[in-house]
């Protein structure tokens, strides 16, 4: 599909084939991956900004509770107009909350009457509400394909989604810097460093101040945060049918799910990205395209091979070979049919089925 946006990539490709040399299928492959990652990684970078938006209107609500109104709170039975008595605010509504169920919000059906409507009518739906307290699986998602899509880490899904730990985020070495770890279940972890200055990295830090702060608040939350290895991607997801007792680390069966639901918001503002999302493309294909965009820009294998921490450079090259090839041989396909079609309607044809490529004036000889 990538052959549909070559005019909106029209820059990206030119600027391929002049510093990078490759031809066009090349070119424009360079662009899609690279366009399609910037924009992935944007559209993730802006949902978690809004995620710490909404913590720190909630932090600054609860945090003016006194246990005495909050004790007053934990009666409220119904936010609906015609019962409830006082003033209806959103600051009330977020603090009745916080007063009956603590960071662990239930279900909407086990709210008080009327307050879920309330919250819905301003912009708040269940589990954006649930999110303002502790992370949900779509702020998970949001981190796992802002990681994922960025140009520097090349990280496996599971490495991100169970191998980074609450203690694996801290300054390095280098001052100005960030090292990030993930850890692999199977070979060697080196630790990538990110500069400070970068928003994905201040996201980590922050998240990482976070879970520190709210964990002791919640069921088992100290017991976690005691690990050593702790992983920093768990999450309370409010559902119906589904009883919250306290949070949990995801399910290793959710990890394509959560990266399709954020590639597919994505695709609402970029039509660039539908063709990933109904092609079913998950957090596996990004790896790949880190891949794909760093053979075609010229990155020598050892380079390749140290970002993706390979043991062997002859496992990098048949990897780079592989995923380059058939990145574009799709491409390459398409252009000898377009040509095939193109030359065939150009030959004259006798009207007996066959092609004539010599006309002569009596008879045409028989050309397959």
């Amino acid at each position: 599909e990538k052959s549909h946006f070559k005019e909106e990539l029209a820059d990206l490709i030119s600027q391929a084939k002049e510093n990078y040399k490759l031809g066009e299928q090349e070119a424009l492959t360079y662009a899609y991956c690279k366009k399609s990652m910037r924009a992935i990684h944007e559209f993730s970078l802006e949902c978690i900004q809004q995620w710490e938006k909404d913590w720190s209107w909630v932090e600054s609500i609860i945090g003016s509770l006194t246990s005495k109104y909050a004790s007053y709170l934990k009666s409220v039975n119904s936010f609906k107009a015609s019962e409830f008595a006082g003033e209806r605010t959103m600051s009330l509504a977020f603090q009745i909350l916080f007063s009956q169920f603590g960071r662990v919000i239930p279900p909407s059906t086990e709210w008080p009457l009327g307050l879920s409507d309330f919250l819905k009518r301003r912009g708040w739906p269940p589990r954006r509400v649930c999110g303002a307290f502790f992370p949900t699986t779509v702020q998970v998602g949001d981190f796992l394909t802002a990681i994922l899509s960025h140009e520097k880490l090349h990280p496996n899904v599971d490495s991100v989604a169970f191998g980074l730990y609450i203690n694996g985020i801290k300054p390095a070495f280098d001052k100005g810097f960030q090292s990030i770890l993930f850890d692999k279940k199977r070979g060697n972890s080196t630790p990538k460093e990110l500069a400070s200055t970068d928003p994905l990295a201040k996201m980590l830090v922050a998240l990482k101040n976070k879970m520190r702060y709210v964990l002791p608040e919640v069921p088992g939350g100290q017991h976690h945060l005691d690990q050593h290895n702790a992983p920093i991607f768990i999450h309370i997801t409010n559902g119906q049918g589904r009883k919250n007792t306290s949070f949990r680390v995801l399910d290793p069966s959710s990890t394509s799910h959560i990266v399709k639901r954020v590639i597919k918001s994505a695709s609402l503002r970029y039509k660039l990205l539908e063709p990933l999302f109904e092609g079913g493309a998950t957090g596996e294909n990004f790896r790949t395209t880190h891949t794909v965009i760093k053979r075609l820009s010229g990155v020598s294998d050892a380079e390749i091979k140290r970002d993706l921490d390979h043991k062997s450079l002859i496992t990098t090259a048949g990897y780079t070979d592989r995923v380059e090839t058939s990145s574009v041989i799709m491409g390459k396909y398409q252009d000898f049919q377009r040509y095939l079609i193109d030359e065939s309607s150009n030959i004259p044809r006798t009207g007996s089925g066959y092609f004539c490529s010599e006309p002569a004036e009596s008879v045409c000889g028989d050309f397959d």
